[in-house]
């Protein structure tokens, strides 16, 4: 009976110890993924950072080809500079659109994606509309490129949850001082 009862101790403490370094394992392989997970999309992220921000720069009314619209008198010189300095502008704006979802589509939430969509369907107008000769329109948009702009930035720090991170960080800081 002794030897049961110690049989009967020693397989349960055996089941138990295995059960912990499953849950153990389990729980470090879980935890290594997203980890690896979180390291993607901030690589990611600063990539369409990036982008986004090489692209408002390049469609600013304040530098060219924008800002050269004052000079112009009549629509048809206007009309030539556009296919001359500003329709090649289109690739990249449009581009960006078209590789938002093969590039990112996997792992970026679906509110980043459609304001990411917004933002490169603006981006397009502003280079196609210019041809209209009309500043305010352009200058619109660009107003409207820049507030996606931050509101995506915005998401992407809500995503990653950087304010929570900034805060353990300040805590532990106080901590050590």
């Amino acid at each position: 009976m002794d030897n049961e009862v110690i049989a009967y101790i020693t397989v349960s403490t055996l089941l138990l110890n295995s059960f912990f370094i499953y849950k153990a394992f389990y729980s470090d392989r879980r935890k290594q993924f997203e980890n690896s997970l979180y390291d993607k999309k901030l690589i990611q992220y600063q990539e369409l950072l990036d982008k986004i921000y090489k692209t408002a720069e390049k469609l600013d009314v304040n530098n060219e080809p924008f800002s050269n619209m004052s000079d112009f008198e009549n629509i048809d010189d206007w009309k030539e500079f556009h296919e001359k300095e500003i329709i090649p502008l289109l690739p990249d704006v449009f581009g960006f659109l078209m590789d938002i979802p093969k590039d990112y589509g996997l792992l970026l939430p679906e509110e980043i994606l459609d304001k990411l969509e917004s933002f490169s369907t603006y981006a397009t107008r502003i280079v196609i509309e210019a041809g209209h000769f009309n500043q305010r329109l352009i200058f619109d948009k660009y107003l409207i490129i820049e507030d996606l702009k931050f509101e995506i930035l915005n998401l992407m720090r809500e995503d990653l949850g950087i304010d929570g991170i900034n805060d353990s960080l300040q805590s532990r800081l106080k901590e050590k001082a």
